[in-house]
């Protein structure tokens, strides 16, 4: 009995140890696959802060286009305001310049219908001294 004893006990040593042996194999495949997960999350990290580091610099080039164009609408703002106010003062020189070339004509054909009449009674004097 002893050796029948001593050889179940060998067998189921011999078990055990396959079952070691097997269980060390899974530990080690799934420590290899826990350390391609880690290398995984680590690259999704990095990933992740580069497209988090790219928002930050999108974030910033549209904080600082918008503070662009907020400053172009109130240059433009201003703009509109000094040439909507000169406007009327420039309509104002305008009609005051043409009522006086039409001032002017109105003289030049004055001077015009005098120097005719001037030159009608030369000619006519001219003709009684000859």
């Amino acid at each position: 009995m002893s050796k029948e004893f001593e050889e179940k006990v060998l067998t189921e040593f011999e078990k055990i140890h396959e079952f070691q042996d097997k269980a060390l194999a899974e530990f080690e495949r799934i420590h290899k696959f826990e350390r391609k997960s880690d290398e995984r999350t680590e690259k999704l990290e990095n990933r992740m802060d580069k497209l988090e580091n790219r928002m930050d610099k999108l974030e910033n080039r549209m904080d600082s286009m918008d503070k662009t164009l907020k400053s172009m609408c109130r240059s433009l703002t201003l703009i509109e305001d000094q040439v909507m106010n000169k406007i009327p003062a420039l309509f104002d020189g305008y009609s005051a310049h043409e009522e006086k070339i039409e001032q002017e004509k109105s003289e030049l054909n004055s001077i015009n219908e005098k120097i005719e009449n001037h030159d009608i009674r030369i000619s006519y004097l001219e003709e009684k001294i000859v």
